[in-house]
């Protein structure tokens, strides 16, 4: 494995990512910068994680299959008891090279991975990692859709001047 390493370093190997191969299944649904209005902030039937990526980004390239993946378990193609964990989350992916959003946040660079909750679209949660695996991302997931923040007046409070000093 080493010497797989220095093969890459030299660039006499070529890296491999999950998400090159053509048999590569995505779990997410792909997003353009005209559906995702309609099919993230409109809709509030369901909480709706969203990975920004752009196609010559490594860290994209990376961290990918860990979203599909964790996608993919959201659909019960493994245990019962994953499906029902992750249970009442849509997964989407939006190239942020190709597609600017009207009325969201447009982000600078990639990856970047949002979880807007239903009935509040407004203030997405984001993760902008540096580092990724699977068990953070899915507690980013899972820790989000289970804050109980469903209000303005909470977060407009977070910010008052007067609780800060």
């Amino acid at each position: 494995m080493v010497e797989q390493f220095r093969l890459i370093d030299r660039v006499k190997l070529k890296e491999h990512y999950p998400s090159q191969d053509s048999a590569y299944w995505r779990a997410s649904q792909k997003l353009v910068g005209t559906t995702f209005s309609q099919k993230i902030l409109e809709n509030h039937e369901s909480d709706d994680a969203v990975f920004f990526y752009s196609k010559h980004c490594h860290g994209c390239k990376k961290f990918g299959p860990i979203f599909e993946q964790i996608a993919r378990m959201s659909m019960g193609s493994s245990s019962d008891e994953m499906k029902e964990h992750l249970k009442g989350i849509n997964f989407s992916r939006m190239n942020n090279t190709l597609n600017t959003l009207e009325g969201a946040a447009n982000f600078g660079y990639t990856p970047v991975f949002t979880y807007y909750k239903k009935g509040f679209k407004n203030q997405p949660y984001i993760l902008r990692p540096t580092y990724m695996n699977f068990g953070i991302l899915e507690d980013f997931l899972t820790l989000t859709r289970d804050i109980g923040i469903y209000d303005n007046s909470v977060i407009d409070a977070a910010f008052d001047p007067n609780i800060l000093k």
